[in-house]
């Protein structure tokens, strides 16, 4: 009988908030026209508190037995079902907020996985650096890789970063941001061939310059190859013939002819 009961009770116990590491409970709150919800981390020493509009978020940390924000706005937790918060500033109360319902199953098994994927995303990372790392000075695959997309990673990456660092306190996301960023980093040096023997000597801004204008020259080739017909070979064959046909090619069918075939990015012999 025991054992027919012990996989109910495993999965109990998977799901069972947080909360009782702190003196709040965690769900959902209300007070006379908004609604909020608490969020507890790291055994009720954070509490993240949104508003039901979602405009507004405030990350507390317990500091001193307080719980405060980086502006310094105070939660203050009446009992286990109840709080308030208060602008230390002006000393302005944003309202007193009663429990009024605990987060469904689903969110806990979304808070679950949030915190699988950070792990996940360690192997992410390293089976991405581990697969080209070992391929590093071969040219073909700095050549494969674009130094502009790279860079692009450091405009994306670092301002969440910081939104997640400074604003919000999402550690868990600042985490898998720091991996995108040394990603960025290594996928950037591969690119210009920095780790190339034939580049040894050779300075980095010489290198990212190099592989700029190569990249600029390439860029439009998927375009190109999307937009080129199928048969683009075959019509400029048969424009050759054409042209051909009274053996005397004219400058304005040879102007024609390489119009389509530079267009097409097709070599005419």
């Amino acid at each position: 009988m025991f054992h027919k009961n012990l996989i109910p009770i495993l999965f109990g116990l998977l799901f069972i908030p947080a909360i009782f590491a702190s003196d709040l409970l965690e769900g959902f709150y209300i007070d006379s026209d908004k609604k909020v919800e608490v969020i507890l981390k790291d055994d009720g020493d954070k509490i993240t508190v949104i508003f039901d509009n979602g405009d507004e978020e405030f990350n507390f940390e317990r500091k001193d037995g307080k719980y405060l924000t980086r502006l310094n706005n105070h939660l203050i937790i009446l009992d286990n079902k109840s709080f308030k918060i208060v602008d230390k500033a002006n000393n302005e109360s944003f309202g007193e907020f009663t429990f009024s319902s605990s987060p469904g199953w689903f969110k806990k098994l979304i808070a679950l996985l949030v915190t699988s994927a950070l792990l996940f995303s360690f192997f992410q990372f390293y089976l991405k650096l581990n697969k080209v790392w070992k391929r590093r000075k071969i040219i073909e695959v700095a050549n494969s890789i674009s130094i502009v997309a790279s860079l692009l990673g450091f405009a994306t990456l670092i301002p969440f970063l910081m939104n997640s660092l400074i604003i919000t306190g999402d550690y868990a996301s600042g985490a898998k941001y720091i991996l995108g960023i040394v990603l960025a980093t290594v996928f950037s040096l591969i690119s210009v061939g920095y780790f190339v023997d034939e580049n040894r000597g050779v300075g980095f801004f010489t290198l990212l310059g190099r592989a700029l204008k190569s990249e600029g020259k390439e860029s439009g080739d998927l375009i190109s190859d999307m937009l080129r017909p199928k048969g683009a070979r075959k019509i400029i064959d048969i424009l050759r013939m054409l042209a051909a046909i009274d053996d005397d090619i004219a400058q304005e069918e040879i102007d024609l002819i390489k119009q389509f075939s530079d267009k097409w990015d097709i070599d005419i012999p």
